[in-house]
């Protein structure tokens, strides 16, 4: 559609005004839970509105909406959100920057794909994911619904991702393993071997003790 709303008011919500500007496409307005509508229900200049009344300012048959939403509840605050808006009528925008590589054989809708994404040959990706800007999603890998791809993720070549998974910035995946569903991968981590579902994996921590240098520790 022309005209379209977007859910949400932080930083992410006006990266994609900036972005839909700059193709020369209209913001009409911002739409979000009533409980965080700003007090001056402005952002930008633009009207802000809450979302359980979108239908009185922005009419579905009118406007899309566009979910500039994190990963809240590992993207399920999303998928209710989405599913809503579909319920009540509305069609679910995406937004691909023109800098990005795509080459995907299938897209769902509700997708977000940032600058300088890659989505090689013959991958495959369902509804609402979000990738954030570098991230790199290698040749036929699947890549299932509502998982958020942070700054410069690698997924190898024939992975097979399910949904509500959520990858740390500079993580890597290796080829040919699958992601089971509610994956949480590390900012860092190496995923060597296929994960179990609901499972969190991380690169090791490094603490610091109080009180103690480098002195104190013999090898």
């Amino acid at each position: 559609m022309d005209k379209v709303v977007i859910f949400g008011t932080e930083q992410f919500a006006e990266q994609l005004m900036d972005f839909f500007e700059a193709d020369e496409r209209s913001i009409a307005g911002f739409c979000t839970d009533k409980a965080y509508l700003p007090q001056n229900r402005k952002l930008r200049g633009l009207p802000v509105v809450a979302y359980e009344e979108l239908e009185d300012h922005f009419p579905p048959a009118e406007y899309g909406i566009l979910f500039a939403m994190g990963y809240t509840k590992m993207n399920m605050v999303r998928k209710e959100r989405m599913d809503d808006a579909i319920r009540r009528g509305y069609t679910i925008e995406s937004y691909t920057h023109p800098s990005a590589i795509i080459n995907a054989e299938k897209m769902g809708y509700g997708n977000i794909i940032m600058e300088g994404v890659i989505l090689g040959q013959g991958v495959s990706v369902g509804d609402g994911n979000i990738f954030w800007p570098a991230a790199h999603v290698a040749h036929h890998t699947s890549v299932g619904n509502y998982n958020f791809f942070t700054i410069s993720v690698a997924v190898a070549g024939n992975v097979k991702i399910g949904d509500f998974c959520v990858f740390g910035a500079n993580c890597t995946v290796k080829n040919s393993i699958s992601i089971e569903d509610g994956t949480l991968v590390g900012a860092g981590s190496y995923i060597a071997h296929s994960t179990e579902a609901w499972s969190v994996y991380a690169p090791p921590r490094t603490y610091k003790l109080e009180g103690k240098t480098s002195l104190d520790f013999k090898l």
